[in-house]
């Protein structure tokens, strides 16, 4: 069965660089957004995760949703981050329905806030259920909860982007998301979650992809990527021990005509703006050299 549910995208619509409010040690969010378009930076990501630095969806009252919408109106792109495990302990596999439930609620209500800011994709993590659940039951509660989700992004202008984390680490079991008619979700992949995918060509246990034949399997629900921290001193990313190619990530994206957003996820606390400033020119000089190529 084919990936690709997601409804047609525009023909005008072409890859854009972004980078995620989370990434920025600016004290505001409006400082974030400030420096993000002087920077030249076409997409944004609005870090809702209920962090202390960032927003929390239910917590946004409607005339901060109307600045908020002015604000980001001078982006082509927009994308939220919602909350996770850690933080609100969101979890789609939880034997619990009261705890599905409340998750649920929580995604939604991003949902909610991307429609109010003219849509765009809300980026999920599964999180995990507490020992003892059997693999059976996770599929069970997390088909549930993709295919409820599923229709209220459909409800919001909203695309469901799942996480290579959590359940889905490594892009690992995303046959699920081929079985269930999901018209309205595909898949975030991040960099570094996804990183031994990326690392030598093997995990610890067999071999897998590397990073361009990773992307061309995700191609038909590919939605968002998210870049970790650039190695300023080299032409990779700094993952740990590993690093990744740009050049091959962009040849990657380019070769299966990928139209979404690229979004630096950077951690704040160890690259500042300006080393972001830096990684945009070094991200965009490997892209424009694969077209050139």
């Amino acid at each position: 069965m084919s990936l690709n549910f997601l409804p047609e995208r525009r023909a005008s619509q072409t890859r854009t660089l972004g980078i995620g409010t989370g990434s920025l040690a600016l004290a505001s969010l409006p400082e974030r957004l400030d420096w993000a378009r002087e920077n030249g930076f076409r997409g944004i990501e609005i870090a809702a995760t209920g962090r202390p630095r960032d927003l929390h969806a239910p917590a946004v009252r409607q005339e901060d949703r109307e600045r908020l919408r002015q604000a980001v109106s001078a982006f082509d792109a927009v994308a939220i981050q919602a909350p996770y495990q850690e933080v609100f302990d969101v979890t789609l596999l939880s034997p619990s329905s009261s705890i599905r439930r409340a998750s649920v609620a929580e995604i939604w209500a991003c949902f909610r806030l991307v429609e109010a800011l003219g849509g765009g994709v809300v980026t999920i993590r599964t999180g995990w259920p507490p020992e003892g659940v059997d693999q059976d039951r996770q599929r069970e509660f997390l088909a549930e909860c993709l295919g409820t989700l599923d229709r209220m992004a459909g409800d919001h202008n909203a695309t469901v982007g799942v996480l290579t984390s959590d359940y889905f680490r490594f892009g690992e079991r995303l046959e699920l998301l081929e079985m269930l008619p999901l018209r309205h979700t595909g898949i975030t992949l991040h960099t570094s979650l996804s990183a031994l995918l990326f690392r030598h060509g093997r995990t610890m246990s067999a071999p897998v992809e590397n990073g361009e034949t990773l992307i061309q399997r995700f191609a038909p629900r590919l939605v968002h990527v998210q870049l970790s921290d650039f190695d300023n001193e080299s032409d990779g990313l700094a993952l740990g021990q590993g690093r990744l190619d740009i050049a091959g990530i962009a040849h990657a994206l380019q070769t299966v005509h990928y139209q979404g957003m690229v979004c630096f996820d950077f951690d704040p606390d160890r690259v500042t703006p300006e080393q972001a400033a830096a990684s945009k020119a070094l991200w965009e000089r490997a892209a424009s050299d694969v077209v050139s190529n």
